[in-house]
């Protein structure tokens, strides 16, 4: 016990030690930070995405920008002012074929200061050649992540824009952008801005109002995002700040290992705060309960791969497609619904709930079905789990994802795991990353003690597996909705050259 307590106090003291000298961007577990990412939002199927913004600390000025679910296209950024301690609200929902942001919040945004707001967004990084139907632009708007940047913090004092934000001084404020106001030849005016301070707490919740139930998302703060001294504000319009705009030093805690290393680029330092050489979960779709299971994985960052002419980093991409990258498929009950077959890296990656391999070809030797790797060209995918024995709410369609079809590459038939058999309704599976050629290892980043390469491996990915219940006993006439989620959870992969 004595030991125990020793090393506690001896590990405590070394972390409080390299935080405190250094500035590297690390995922704060206490859920507060200078920068949210909301990995996920629908509007599909009647769901409403509800977000909130916390300011804990200061008054501030935020950038938020809302993306799509295929490229991670800007679909609307706006400035957000917020007093301290205090908290914007807002809505995405779909009407008329549309989807719209909603707030009746009074905390200033350049959206506008006349409330109710409903805000359409927008096409314009999305189609800007309109050359996509209407369907397939709706399709990849319905789905999407929010990003949000403090941009600075306000100085307390007699200034213009300490006193607009106390005021709610909404449109006052706004026309400090235009030619001639305060912002229009230095938007980080030092007499008004300090550099950030963090503080931002985020939170989302996904509602069904016409089944009767909701769930909360997961939402990531980074902490330490920029470098010491940072203020970066930008017009209502611009997409910057962005994920690549914070500091190049990521910064984890890995089986007690502190890994500080430095990268080229700041969107690198987030993938390795978001890099898993495993990803795994929990799968239920008991007929009993009408269960429905979706996994959501989201790779924040593979824009800027794709966009990177060298193409270096973690993805693997299509020879004949810059865009599309090798995803792994578990090797399971139904490798032709699956897609995947004897490929030695997703073999016996499911398991029912007592343990044993839900693959029926371990073992198989010559009579393997031939591997086929999938390649995918989209930021967020979503995975469903289906009982093909309850035909009520199989019809080719994703609780989370609407519709299945060729064009919506994010959510399709490959998708779909379909389980026949009640020994297999539930279980666990696991994803491996870092084998089968599904990804390709890092050295581009270095130990910033040793200055030695440090290798990591896997993909950068975040998620949570979604899952609905439906309880026709709940009291006579009365059907009751349930869901839940689960975060995502897997391993590590990070190796310094001289270990």
């Amino acid at each position: 016990m004595k030991k125990t307590s020793l090393y506690t106090i001896t590990l405590s003291l070394l972390l409080a030690t390299v935080f405190a000298a250094n500035s590297s961007v690390y995922i704060n577990e206490n859920q507060k930070g200078e920068v949210l990412l909301f990995p996920f939002y629908t509007v599909v199927n009647g769901l409403n995405t509800l977000i909130s913004i916390n300011n804990t600390q200061g008054d501030k000025a935020i950038k938020v920008t809302i993306r799509e679910s295929k490229e991670s296209a800007r679909l609307l950024s706006f400035n957000l002012f917020l007093k301290s301690n205090d908290t914007w609200t807002g809505a995405l929902t779909e009407q008329a074929g549309k989807v719209f942001l909603l707030t009746s919040d009074k905390s200033c945004t350049s959206l506008g200061h006349t409330l109710p707001l409903t805000q359409e967004l927008l096409t314009f990084e999305l189609d800007p050649d309109e050359l996509l139907t209407i369907q397939e632009r709706l399709e990849r708007m319905e789905i999407g992540s929010i990003e949000v940047f403090e941009m600075g913090s306000v100085v307390e004092n007699d200034n213009f824009l300490h006193e607009g934000i106390r005021d709610n001084a909404c449109e006052f404020l706004l026309e400090q952008y235009a030619i001639g106001g305060q912002w229009g030849d230095d938007l980080n005016n030092g007499t008004v801005f300090a550099p950030v301070s963090g503080g931002l707490h985020g939170s989302a919740t996904v509602i069904d109002v016409e089944n009767g139930f909701s769930f909360d998302t997961p939402v990531l703060h980074f902490d330490n995002f920029y470098p010491e001294g940072t203020v970066f504000h930008t017009r209502p319009e611009d997409g910057l700040p962005d994920l690549s705009s914070g500091d190049t030093t990521s910064l984890i805690i890995d089986a007690g290992r502190v890994y500080e290393t430095r990268w080229p680029t700041g969107y690198e330092a987030i993938s390795a705060l978001l890099m898993k050489s495993t990803v795994e979960n929990e799968f239920d779709v008991s007929s009993e309960i009408a269960a429905v299971t979706e996994w959501i994985y989201s790779f924040p960052t593979l824009r800027f791969y794709i966009n990177n002419d060298v193409h270096v980093g973690s993805f693997v991409f299509a020879e004949n497609d810059s865009t599309a990258f090798r995803f792994p498929y578990p090797y399971g009950i139904y490798p032709n619904s699956i897609g995947v077959g004897g490929d030695g890296g997703q073999s016996d990656s499911m398991h029912d709930r007592e343990g044993f391999s839900m693959n029926p070809y371990i073992g198989c030797g010559i009579i393997c079905p031939p591997a086929t790797r999938l390649y995918l060209s989209s930021s967020l995918i979503i995975q469903s789990f289906v009982n093909t024995t309850d035909e009520e709410w199989w019809k080719g369609h994703s609780l989370l994802g609407g519709s299945y079809s060729k064009g919506n590459i994010f959510v399709s038939n490959f998708n779909a795991f379909e389980l026949d058999d009640s020994r297999y309704f539930t279980g666990k599976m696991q994803l491996r990353l870092a084998e089968g050629n599904y990804s390709a290892p890092t050295l581009r980043g270095v130990d910033v003690h040793t200055n030695q390469p440090v290798e990591y491996q896997g993909l950068p990915v975040t998620g949570f597996a979604f899952y609905r219940y439906v309880n026709a006993n709940a009291q006579p006439g009365l059907l009751a909705n349930y869901a839940t989620t689960k975060p995502h959870y897997g391993d590590h992969s990070i190796k310094e050259t001289n270990d």
